[in-house]
Formats: structure tokens, C-alpha cells, sequence
């Protein structure tokens, strides 16, 4: 199971990393408490890194859509296009 509660769907997963605003962390943190495991705070900036291997992509995509200023999507490519085409 991953941080959202999803198992593993037909070998599918996705890699994803985000830098993500105080507002954003904590309203993930809040939603998804598992989460915070996988988020660093950088230590020069006011800002959260998340990077974590999901087993479905469409509980994180609704989340960054909905805080589309509040995230920065950095990776993986494969994550990337998955948004791009939702």
C-alpha cells in the first residue's frame, strides 16, 4: 500500500517529486497523514520536497490541480505526462 492507501495495480507505479509551499504541505499532511514520511523541508528555504513512488497517480494529480501556485511538479518524466494528459 502506498501513502494514499492504494496497492500495487498492474505493475503500474509512478515516481513522483514535488516542491511544495507551507500551504501545500500541510494541507497534504493534513488530508494524507502517511505522507509525511516522504517530505524533507529544505533547510535554506521555506519550501517541502515530497518524492515518493504512488501505485495510483490520481489522488496526488486531484491534489495538485487543486493547488496548482502552492506546487512544482520536478519528476519523473513518466509522472509529468500522466498530469499533462489528465
Amino acid at each position: 500500500m502506498d501513502a494514499f492507501g492504494f496497492s500495487k495495480q498492474n505493475g503500474a507505479k509512478f515516481q513522483v517529486e514535488l516542491i511544495l509551499t507551507l500551504k501545500a504541505y500541510i494541507l497534504l499532511k493534513e488530508e494524507y497523514p502517511k505522507i509525511e514520511k516522504h517530505i524533507k523541508k529544505d533547510k535554506n528555504s521555506a519550501v517541502y520536497h515530497l518524492n515518493i513512488v504512488v501505485n495510483n497517480p490520481k489522488p496526488i494529480t486531484r491534489f495538485i490541480l487543486g493547488l496548482k501556485d502552492e506546487i512544482v511538479v520536478v519528476g519523473s518524466n513518466e509522472f509529468k505526462e500522466y498530469l499533462n494528459n489528465n
